[in-house]
């Protein structure tokens, strides 16, 4: 074996770096040297035995220069992979980034209409040009500088840009590459305007002057769900997808199907609610497919508008001939989805439902988080104003 070679006492007894000695059990002599390494990465060692030491040691050496070579080509090659990803990514547009998020994200989403809108115009806007990987601060900010122009509210600028940021976010692990998210580099007051929730509540004069609007809508479902969503708290979607089928006016409970959250859930209904459920269910005219109400999305949207319009006008109209000034912030910014936000926080401030758990139930919501974003309840100063 050698005259270099030190005495070893066991079997396996490493004689030096990834040489080891095979020892017979019957003589105690060194039978074999025995190469055994392990590449980086790999769970399988290479095993070479070999009669004398010199040969064991060039083995030894010329698998680790080989591992060497390899690990340095590894490098390049991975290096050369980089590079041209770069360079394939330089060339990718915020507009690029756009389409494959709509291709790939959107159809699995209940809102894919209205997202599909909303990603058209930020196509529409220059940023769209942008190349991905450079897109910085300064161009979400001409963005909304340019969408202000256009006329479009702060508040919806908002959510165009957290439209952006979320499609920056994906784009990062959709390429597998660190694609900056420029959203994330504006200050906070620059972007918090999106996520403020809103405490928009109907006063009992333009309840009033909605609810004669509403009974004149040529629709005669307009009013009925009108109630039934200060009732309910149910989303508009909810309740335009709601069929007799799922309606228990004995049990004063309905079942909404494959809700905004993507589950199932039963519906309150209160005795105002059975009972404008009870006269559109006595209506001669049903709606299609068995749905409680005859009316589609499209068409409440204009009915609602209108409503909103005429109210307005008439209060004005009747405040100026009695001399009075009316209030510039009559019905102003309201929308259909603050009668939801209107019946959670009605409910709340009656404390007919006594706990977090049964608010939830009603309103929905799985995280009570979202569920206080609706709860703004009056100060009692205000209830006592009410109450005369």
């Amino acid at each position: 074996m050698g005259k270099s070679l030190t005495p070893v006492a066991k079997d396996g007894q490493r004689i030096e770096r990834g040489i080891y000695a095979r020892v017979s059990a019957l003589t105690g002599h060194i039978t074999a040297l025995q190469v055994k390494l392990t590449p980086p990465g790999s769970k399988t060692a290479i095993c070479e035995s070999f009669q004398r030491l010199d040969e064991a040691r060039s083995f030894r050496d010329s698998v680790l220069a080989d591992l060497a070579l390899d690990a340095y080509k590894e490098r390049v090659l991975r290096a050369r992979e980089e590079g041209r990803r770069k360079r394939a990514l330089m060339a990718t547009t915020v507009s690029d980034a756009i389409q494959a998020y709509e291709t790939t994200v959107t159809p699995t989403k209940k809102s894919a209409a209205t997202e599909r809108y909303v990603l058209a115009k930020l196509r529409r806007h220059a940023i769209a040009r942008k190349p991905l990987i450079g897109l910085r601060a300064e161009h979400i900010r001409e963005l909304s500088r340019a969408m202000r122009a256009e006329g479009v509210k702060p508040v919806s600028v908002a959510k165009y840009i957290s439209k952006l940021s979320a499609i920056l976010t994906w784009a990062k692990s959709a390429y597998d590459y660190p694609v900056p998210n420029a959203v994330l580099d504006l200050p906070a007051e620059e972007r918090r305007t999106a996520g403020r929730s809103r405490d928009r509540r109907l006063s009992p004069t333009e309840e009033r002057y909605l609810r004669t609007q509403l009974q004149d809508a040529p629709n005669p479902a307009m009013l009925p769900m009108f109630d039934l969503a200060l009732e309910t708290g149910a989303r508009l979607g909810e309740l335009l997808s709601l069929t007799w089928s799922e309606v228990d006016l004995d049990g004063k409970v309905a079942w909404l199907r494959d809700t905004k959250n993507g589950h199932d859930r039963p519906l309150l209904l209160s005795n105002r609610a059975v009972a404008v459920l009870a006269t559109l269910k006595a209506m001669p005219v049903r709606g299609l497919n068995g749905a409680v109400l005859r009316i589609l999305k499209p068409t409440h949207s204009k009915y609602w508008q209108e409503a909103k319009r005429n109210a307005v006008a008439s209060y004005r109209a009747e405040l100026k001939a009695v001399g009075e000034v009316p209030d510039p912030k009559f019905l102003d910014d309201f929308r259909w989805h603050d009668l939801r936000h209107e019946a959670i926080s009605r409910i709340a401030e009656r404390g007919a439902l006594a706990s977090t758990q049964q608010m939830q139930m009603f309103s929905g919501h799985k995280d009570v988080r979202m569920l206080q974003r609706y709860t703004h309840i009056r100060t009692f100063t205000e209830l006592a104003r009410q109450l005369g």
